[in-house]
């Protein structure tokens, strides 16, 4: 049997947990400088099982769908720009949690907060044009890696951590993630 919930209370228990398990994420970077596996692993089969639970077989794919969506762009980062393993973990549990439409919400609010912290910093180091040159580089890598560019781009050169600088990234999540659930949940009122 499935859990029979309102929309409003379903929607503040998924963004509930999201929100905790980012400030703890947050608060672990920062001191860490790593999200660790035993934060986000049961988080993400603790998504998996709230949405079967919630939601039968459809709930159980919109989680695993959400995983999915939320976690490609951070495996992409770690793979080609040295992005953290944990930031991928981290988003595929939020997505586990929130689904496709909620988690497309949250990838929607950390995007934003990773632009603006990606502007600031470069404002702050005086190398804007830099950003902007590594920003058109991965964005024509980006459109030859899935086919919309004739001429194949080269991966671009996005430095290493050593070089540009990091920041704990689950700290930017948190965020954004908070300015999400923030509007989903003014949405629900």
């Amino acid at each position: 049997m499935f859990l029979a919930m309102t929309e409003t209370a379903t929607a503040a228990v998924q963004w509930g947990v999201v929100l905790g398990v980012c400030l703890a994420a947050a608060i672990w970077d920062l001191a860490r400088r790593r999200v660790p596996n035993y934060l986000v692993v049961p988080v993400f089969l603790g998504g998996l099982a709230w949405g079967a639970f919630v939601g039968g077989i459809g709930g159980l794919g919109s989680a695993l769908a959400g995983s999915v969506l939320l976690s490609v762009p951070y495996v992409l980062l770690f793979a080609t720009a040295g992005g953290g393993a944990g930031d991928a973990k981290l988003m595929a549990a939020i997505g586990a949690w929130l689904g496709v439409v909620s988690g497309l919400l949250a990838l929607a609010g950390v995007s934003v907060v990773a632009v603006a912290v990606g502007v600031a910093v470069a404002v702050r180091k005086r190398q804007v044009a830099t950003l902007v040159m590594k920003m058109s580089e991965v964005a024509r890598w980006t459109a030859g890696a899935v086919g919309l560019a004739r001429k194949e781009a080269v991966k671009p050169d996005l430095g290493t951590a050593d070089t540009i600088g990091t920041i704990p990234y689950a700290v930017v999540i948190a965020v954004g993630v908070c300015l999400a659930g923030a509007v989903s949940l003014l949405r629900q009122i």
